[in-house]
């Protein structure tokens, strides 16, 4: 009887392990009180819309698919430390500035690896590569169709058009200004929505400026920033913003990074005085512009022109300026108008033989409006408005300007104006083609549509600078003259949080609950009472209600930022005899000044560089220093485990560290120095260590390494490296070398057990009773293992709709030598090596079978490791039945033979998870599933069995606000 009940305990317990570990996946449903995402951030550069997706945990991508358009992206990851986070399922909030993106989830339980993954509303195509620091990742999204070059859309080079200012030859001119350097610029307005409508003062005040639409999302709303530039140094920008403060209220200064000035380049907002001022030929035969000549100046009187110089002047505005110059009235001929400064040295070149000291400027809007109230008789006016610029394009640009077009008003008619601007902008770019019109209209009449009344107004113009006549430039001149209303004050536009200096707040956040249910039954038959009936029983193994909840509050403006978040956790647990439990994920405030570069975070948080590996309590400083420079500073308290509701004042650290590189260098590099101290005076870990972070192209790689001087060990070593090929395949490669877990003086406790209470020593002063210092420090060196690893991972599309990846890696953990008893301390016995273990995984992914945007998957994995051999199979698939609703069957099989006892274990499970999205910052998902696992233990009396059938059941909601 004794051996029935010790086979039957055995057979739990192994039943137990062998689902939990052996095979891919966890036999129960689990409430994961964790989390592994941190935060998103949408960028868009140019045309390209980029996410960058914040883990609290370093990872390696190993691949993504599919490698056709779609609406769904998975993302197999690979994490690079050991945490708990590795079993959790996690969502973050869709930002608002984006709305193609329904949800974005973290799960770590899928059986070929984690996954990220993100469901979108229309059809995408996707690039993936590593982020700028080894806890991110970088998506970058494009529409079906679309190039996939996520860089700057490069503007054709200038194209000329052909002025006839007045008699004499076409002259040819640049159609762009030089564009100045540096990289300086002015923010004038920051402002949520749109930048809104300028006033006639503020877009004289322009001037010839780079004035450009810096769009930013701020915490899910989408602000836009006007800024104009540039300038080679912060002075000199310091000095601009000064003199607009009248009309730019908080207008300061501010250096951009070098694909920042490149997209204001491409994207320059085409700013023109307004047409009230007659400045787009308001009065029949006035041309535009502010450019004039200033073909003579005189103390006197300008009185007759010779017949030569009225012959010269005929048919243009002339007018005559006066001026007082120390006390004495002169008087200047001026002759204008011309749009551009090059276009009034052309006409001044002409002038020339007639007036030899003419010379060109620009003059005000109010000096232009008098010029023409007064202008002098000069015969009829040569009307000088710009003919339609020649069509330039080649039969292929011409058709790509085509698809643009009718690519934007399908994303206007779904309502996706963003989408449109974006296309319509890329039509601008191309050389003039027969199509060109249409879009430049249609691209001032989305951004009025979207309340962007500026810029708006500047397309407007811009399409009758090229093409002034017909019965289209009417209806482009009746818009813009309806926009044209009453002007914004200063102190209006600054109530409205046009104001970069105003601050502004938001609130943002998720809650969610789920519920967990996983109950079975088991049969045991004992091989040496097989008369006996068997022993059957039902339990409960999983009853719990999981609730989360994640709330952040920001406020700031360019200049200076604030944010408070609380994210935590609570289990309540409905099992006879289960405990609570509490989790806080995150509670900090932190804050952020633009001027002094310098960043600060207090509270528990989570950072994974500069030696600080995980979450903490404490604080973190960060100052940069120049462009490439950033020193930080840190110091607190580590954080065991998000379950962990109290600091562990028993061990505190400090450190310091120096990042060098910009966010968008190839290559980045981190120096540090981290101490950490525990209660009696122990150094319980003082290492030093370096980063390496290159990116280029299509290779990424990534290097660590951590020495502890006072162990004299290296307690991490890890490079990884990841290249992807032309044709979309993959391949990745994982080195890593660690101290399991990481070696700290306090790892001389693991295992040690008081003789006299059989309880765990919790505290180092406890062991000087029994060990000298340095016997304590070669203790938590014995008790710390070396883990070895080397990961390779390849995908390849092999069709269109078929995708392999294949990954194989070895580890070996080492040893630990037996440490004897003491008097007040138990033996701890020796623990062998595990030897080389090898995994192997294969998988192949199919989209677009039966549906647009299905996707299936087959895996396969097989492990050898020291004790078992295992084999998984497993096969799933996501089927969306509506934009709505999505289904996910999967069905598991797993088989695990032990090498030490004669004993087999087989699993099998099948499920059907829902996932309904009712609104788009709202899911509900339910899932339920079997369990049949079986096991055979053989032994001298026979073959034993242990069976189980259970059911699993999971049913929840999330709330984003």
């Amino acid at each position: 009887m004794q051996k029935h009940v010790w086979l039957k305990s055995v057979a739990t317990i192994a039943l137990t392990i062998g689902t939990a570990t052996s095979l891919a996946g966890t036999a129960h449903a689990q409430a994961v009180t964790d989390q592994t995402l941190s935060d998103l951030r949408v960028e868009r550069v140019g045309t390209c819309t980029t996410l960058t997706v914040e883990f609290n945990i370093r990872l390696q991508i190993l691949s993504y698919y599919p490698s056709r358009p779609g609406r769904e992206l998975y993302i197999r990851v690979r994490p690079l430390d050991p945490s708990a986070n590795l079993a959790a399922r996690d969502a973050l909030r869709p930002p608002g500035s984006l709305p193609e993106l329904r949800s974005i989830e973290y799960d770590g339980t899928d059986p070929g690896g984690p996954l990220v993954s993100l469901y979108f509303q229309q059809d995408m195509q996707f690039e993936v590569e590593g982020g700028p620091r080894p806890d991110s990742l970088v998506i970058k999204l494009f529409q079906p169709g679309e190039d996939r070059a996520c860089s700057l859309a490069q503007a054709p080079a200038a194209s000329t058009v052909v002025a006839t200012p007045g008699p004499g030859p076409a002259v040819t001119v640049a159609a762009e200004p030089d564009i100045p350097p540096g990289r300086f610029v002015v923010n004038a307005i920051s402002a949520p929505g749109s930048i809104g409508e300028l006033s006639r003062e503020q877009r004289a005040a322009i001037d010839d400026r780079v004035a450009y639409d810096s769009p930013v999302d701020r915490e899910g709303e989408e602000w836009h920033r006007l800024r104009l530039g540039f300038y080679e140094t912060k002075e000199e920008a310091d000095a601009a913003a000064a003199s607009l403060a009248d009309l730019f209220p908080g207008a300061f200064a501010i250096e951009v990074s070098p694909d920042e000035r490149e997209e204001a380049i491409a994207t320059r907002m085409p700013i023109a005085p307004p047409a009230d001022v007659s400045l787009a030929g308001g009065e029949a035969g006035i041309p535009p512009g502010l450019y004039i000549v200033n073909a003579l100046s005189s103390p006197a009187e300008l009185g007759d022109l010779s017949p030569e110089q009225q012959g010269a002047i005929s048919g243009r505005v002339a007018y005559d300026s006066v001026v007082e110059r120390d006390g004495e009235e002169w008087h200047r001929l001026r002759v204008g108008f011309f749009e551009t400064k090059e276009q009034a040295e052309a006409a001044a070149a002409q002038l020339e033989e007639v007036f030899p000291a003419a010379w060109t400027l620009r003059i005000s809007p109010e000096e232009r409006a008098e010029g023409i109230a007064a202008r002098m008789d000069t015969g009829e006016l040569i009307v000088s408005r710009t003919t339609r610029p020649s069509i330039v394009a080649s039969p292929e640009q011409s058709a790509e300007v085509d698809r643009l077009i009718l690519e934007a008003e399908a994303a206007i008619a779904l309502g996706n104006n963003d989408r449109a601007i974006q296309l319509l902008t890329n039509a601008r770019r191309l050389p003039e083609a027969q199509n060109t019109p249409r879009a430049i209209e249609l691209l001032g009449l989305t951004r009025e549509r979207k309340q962007q009344v500026a810029q708006a107004q500047a397309e407007y113009e811009e399409y009758l600078r090229r093409y002034p006549e017909g019965e289209d430039a009417e209806r482009v001149r009746q818009r813009l003259a309806a926009l044209s209303g009453p002007v914004q004050t200063a102190e209006l536009r600054e109530a409205e949080g046009g104001n970069p200096a105003a601050w502004t707040w938001d609130v943002r956040g998720s809650f969610s609950q789920f519920y967990y249910r996983d109950q079975s039954r088991t049969r045991f038959v004992d091989a040496a009472v097989p008369e006996e009936d068997p022993d059957e029983d039902d339990q409960v193994n999983l009853n719990q209600l999981l609730t989360s909840a994640d709330i952040a509050i920001m406020a700031g403006n360019d200049r200076g930022q604030f944010e408070a978040r609380a994210s935590g956790s609570y289990v309540w647990n409905f099992r006879s005899g289960g405990r609570d439990l509490k989790a806080i994920t995150a509670l900090y405030v932190g804050a952020s000044d633009a001027r002094s570069g310098i960043q600060s975070r207090f509270g528990r948080q989570t950072r994974n560089s500069g030696g600080v590996f995980g979450r903490f309590d404490g604080t973190w400083v960060g100052w940069q220093a120049d462009e490439k420079v950033k020193v930080n500073a840190v110091a607190g308290f580590p954080v065991l485990t998000s379950r962990q509701t109290r600091i562990l004042d028993e061990r505190r650290f400090y450190g310091a560290s120096i990042d060098y590189g910009e966010r968008s260098d190839a290559v980045q590099a981190t120096a540090y120095f981290l101490n950490q101290e525990a209660r009696g005076g122990f150094v319980d870990r003082r290492s030093i260590g370096a980063e390496l972070r290159l990116r280029k192209d299509r290779f990424n790689a990534f290097g660590l390494l951590d020495y502890d001087i006072h162990h004299e060990e290296v307690n991490l070593a890890l490079a990884t490296l990841a290249y992807t090929a032309e044709d979309g395949s993959n391949l990745s490669m994982t080195a890593d070398y660690r101290r399991s877990p990481l070696l700290t003086t306090s790892n001389a406790l693991i295992g040690q057990i008081g003789v006299i209470d059989a309880l765990p020593f919790t505290d180092l002063r406890d062991l000087l009773r029994f060990y000298t210092e340095d016997e304590i420090y070669r203790i938590a060196r014995d008790r710390t293992l070396v883990t070895k690893s080397l990961t390779t991972a390849y995908s390849r599309p092999i069709t269109e709709k078929l995708q392999a990846n294949f990954d194989f890696t070895l580890t070996e953990t080492s040893g630990s030598p037996l440490i004897p008893a003491t008097d007040g301390t138990q033996e701890i016995p020796a623990l062998a090596s595990t030897g080389t273990e090898y995994y192997f995984g294969a998988q192949v992914v199919g989209t677009g079978f039966l549906w647009d945007n299905d996707i299936y998957i087959l895996s396969g994995r097989y492990a050898d490791t020291q004790r078992s051999h295992s084999y998984t199979v497993d096969f799933n698939a996501r089927v969306p039945l509506t934009d709505k609703v999505r289904l996910t069957p999967r069905l598991r099989y797993g088989r695990r033979e032990d090498r030490i006892s004669q004993t087999t274990y087989e699993q099998f499970q099948p499920s059907l998870r829902v996932n309904i999205y009712p609104f788009r910052h709202g899911e509900i998902e339910l899932e339920a599933g079997m369990n049949f696992a079986s096991q055979r233990i053989r032994d001298l009396m026979g073959v034993s069995t242990f069976d189980e059938t259970g059911v699993i059941f999971t049913a929840g909601y999330r709330l984003d606000f």
